[in-house]
């Protein structure tokens, strides 16, 4: 629990109203249902998992270790927290503009796939490569 003092600071860092700082996030708004793609494995609750829009389909891809390993960092969206079936999944959104923003997934292992990464990201796009 910060202090007034230590809460109006960071408020005015964040350029945010210092109530930002205090209120409770009503989980109903995070909670999504997507399918699953992607996964060589069994996916289980507590899976870390990228989100993307397509059309009206919500994807969901699990973060797996080559992710992790790859010269672009690829920050997870969300987190398993049920499974219906084989595909389906219900999520907790961490990054709730993910499925908003536009997302390219690329493949591949060439070098250069990082700086194609980083000039789409420049441009508004986000990058997710496999």
């Amino acid at each position: 629990m910060p202090s007034t003092e230590i809460a109006l600071r960071i408020a005015r860092k964040l350029h945010a109203g210092v109530e930002a700082l205090f209120c409770l996030d009503d989980d109903s708004e995070n909670l999504v249902q997507a399918e699953l793609i992607g996964a060589s494995s069994p996916v289980i609750a507590g899976v870390r998992m990228q989100v993307v829009q397509f059309g009206t389909r919500l994807l969901a891809r699990p973060m797996t270790e080559g992710l992790s390993v790859s010269h672009v960092l690829n920050p997870a969206d969300a987190i398993v927290t049920g499974i219906h079936g084989q595909n389906k999944l219900d999520l907790k959104l961490i990054n709730r503009s993910a499925a908003k923003t536009p997302t390219l997934i690329l493949a591949g292992c060439d070098p250069s796939v990082s700086i194609l990464a980083s000039m789409i990201r420049d441009l508004g796009v986000r990058p997710d490569l496999e």
